[in-house]
C-alpha cells in the first residue's frame, strides 16, 4: 500500500497516510472536514522533516493578480479581427517553463496566433509539486480579446 485516506461525506476526514516503497511511513496528515489540522513527514531514514503540502499548483510569478496584469498588458488583438475567445492549453514543466502550447478552442482563427504568442512569451512559473517534487502540470487558460 502506498497511501490511505479517510473520507466522510466526500470530504477528507481523519488520517491521510503515505508510505515509502519499503513500507515505512512517509507522512501522516490529519484532516477534519477537508481542512488540514496537523501533519508530520519523515524521510527515508525515519527522521522527521519539515512539513510540505502533498500537492502544490504551479504559480505565475507574483501570483494570480500578476498573471491578469501580464495578460491585460500583453494581449494584442489584430485590428482586422473582431473580438473573441481562445482557450489555450499548455504545460508548466518541472523547471517552470511553459511548453506544449495548443489551441483547444477558438471563436476566431485570427486570434489563435496572438493567443499562442502571448502564452509562449510568459516568464517561467513556479512549478507544480507533488509530494515535494516538481512535476509537469497541464493548464488551460481562457483568453478574451476585445
Amino acid at each position: 500500500m502506498r497511501s490511505e485516506k479517510n473520507f466522510v461525506n466526500g470530504k477528507s476526514h481523519g488520517f491521510f497516510k503515505t508510505y515509502y516503497e519499503n513500507g515505512q511511513k512517509k507522512r501522516e496528515d490529519i484532516y477534519k472536514k477537508d481542512k488540514l489540522k496537523e501533519g508530520t513527514i519523515w524521510n527515508e531514514d525515519g527522521n522527521e522533516v519539515s512539513w510540505y503540502p502533498t500537492e502544490e499548483r504551479p504559480e505565475f510569478p507574483g501570483g494570480q493578480k500578476a498573471l491578469l496584469k501580464y495578460l491585460q498588458e500583453n494581449a494584442k488583438k489584430p485590428k482586422e479581427v473582431q473580438s473573441g475567445r481562445v482557450l489555450v492549453g499548455f504545460v508548466i514543466d518541472v523547471d517552470g517553463t511553459v511548453v506544449d502550447i495548443t489551441i483547444k478552442e477558438t471563436t476566431s482563427i485570427g486570434l489563435n496566433f496572438p493567443a499562442y504568442e502571448l502564452v509562449a512569451k510568459m516568464p517561467k512559473w513556479s512549478p507544480g509539486k507533488q509530494d515535494g517534487k516538481p512535476v509537469r502540470v497541464k493548464y488551460s487558460l481562457p483568453l478574451n480579446f476585445r
